[in-house]
């Protein structure tokens, strides 16, 4: 009895030690998938494998107007950047998930709840879909940003491998 209860200690131990070395010490990531980027300006469509997408206004507004009569306006922490999009699905619809604006150091802003405005895009094959996306910036960071679309999501890391927008 005592012997197998060593037998399988021993057993759980190895399989612990070589499941620490495997995660620990072995890539087995080593070609992680990166986001391909497809530039664009203002005004001109980005083709991506999925969808066309098009920047068509950006302005800075201090603030936001309500949805209905009985909210008040809605003031940005720094400024609100307005990004007015049209977006067409080539072959299927689709969801744009993740929505972002990135400043000069690569740092990334997600879009204003507070805003109100687009949360996700759902766009129908060849249709075209328009949405305004809010980001709350501050005015110091404003120049040099580019504003980022894609099918992916930042919080599940579904970006490696999609086409994004990447908009100056």
């Amino acid at each position: 009895m005592r012997l197998n209860r060593l037998r399988s200690t021993v057993a759980v131990l190895a399989a612990l030690g070589v499941g620490h070395v495997i995660t620990t010490h072995l890539d087995v990531n080593s070609e992680q998938l990166h986001p391909f980027y497809e530039s664009g300006r203002v005004g001109h469509a980005v083709h991506l494998s999925y969808a066309d997408v098009e920047v068509t206004d950006v302005r800075p507004p201090m603030s936001v107007s309500p949805r209905s009569s009985d909210e008040l306006a809605r003031k940005a922490g720094g400024v609100f950047v307005l990004v007015s999009v049209t977006a067409t699905a080539d072959r299927e619809p689709i969801s744009f998930q993740a929505a972002f604006l990135v400043d000069d150091k690569g740092r990334m802003y997600r879009k204003s709840e507070k805003a109100g405005c687009a949360i996700n895009t759902d766009t129908g094959t060849g249709v075209p879909t328009y949405a305004v996306y809010c980001f709350d910036v501050p005015a110091s960071r404003l120049a040099g940003m580019r504003f980022q679309i894609s099918r992916g999501n930042l919080i599940y890391s579904t970006l490696a491998g999609d086409d994004v927008a990447d908009v100056d």
